[in-house]
């Protein structure tokens, strides 16, 4: 069994799927990639409990029970202890010596996240982490000489194929696709909702609250980010379970609207 670290950006990019202007490209690379690792059975993911407080920051409070729920459900979430500690102080005083911290500060990178920083590697390699994942100077810089940091592969677009003349049929799994890629189940998601707005949608949103489970109440909004805000959802059918959005809580699968 291998054991790999996820740093936070991961986190943002593959789960939440929020990045800045200039990173909107790490989402699907990053949701490839965590996908690609949740069918490798060989590998388990930790994540250093100072990156799930970073991940749970901007988070309402009322919701961190089901988010915690399913980091630990999915992840190794790993506390900062004293085997992590004792890492930390070797860790943060070889680069002292070697003056990778003054060139850090140089760079302008606040001491306070260098620390942070520090301890994300100090968890990971106190736990024998094989590589950490991440795209952060800091990380990069304090783990080298102790583990393995990594940027997030590449990994081969799925294709699906669908007929050009194909009509979407109200719950019924195209032909030819065992699973729809993000771009083509948004874009049958934005033809559901034209529908809707003419009025000859026949799955209506009517007593559906926005960005909810229709099964659990669970806020998708919340978990994945600001692209499922204010989206209806409806349970996926039985031969619908080609989804690329799953409730994290409940694990239905579900289609938006």
């Amino acid at each position: 069994m291998r054991l790999i670290c996820f740093d936070n950006n991961v986190l943002i990019w593959g789960i939440k799927g929020d990045a800045t202007p200039g990173q909107r490209d790490m989402i699907p690379r990053t949701k490839s990639f965590i996908e690609s690792l949740n069918n490798d059975k060989e590998i388990s993911i930790l994540i250093p409990a100072v990156v799930v407080a970073e991940y749970l920051l901007p988070v309402p409070y009322n919701e961190h029970a089901n988010v915690l729920k399913v980091f630990n459900e999915s992840f190794i979430v790993a506390p900062f202890d004293a085997d992590a500690a004792s890492k930390y102080s070797l860790i943060w005083s070889t680069h002292k010596s070697s003056g990778t911290l003054d060139t850090l500060l140089k760079k302008n990178i606040g001491k306070n996240e260098l620390k942070i920083d520090g301890m994300i590697v100090a968890t990971a390699y106190s736990r024998n982490a094989q590589c950490i994942y991440s795209h952060d100077e800091g990380i990069r810089s304090f783990a080298q000489g102790f583990i393995d940091v990594k940027d997030i592969p590449f990994i081969p677009e799925q294709k699906t194929v669908i007929p050009s003349d194909y009509q979407y049929d109200w719950g019924k799994m195209p032909p030819n696709a065992n699973k729809l890629t993000e771009a083509e189940l948004r874009s049958i998601s934005d033809e559901i909702e034209d529908k809707s707005d003419k009025g000859d949608n026949p799955q209506s949103n009517w007593g559906r609250p926005k960005s909810k489970c229709p099964n659990c109440g669970f806020n998708i909004g919340d978990f994945f980010g600001r692209e499922l805000q204010g989206k209806y959802f409806r349970l996926a059918g039985e031969n619908e379970q080609y989804s690329d959005f799953q409730c994290p809580n409940c694990k239905k699968y579900i289609v938006p609207l």
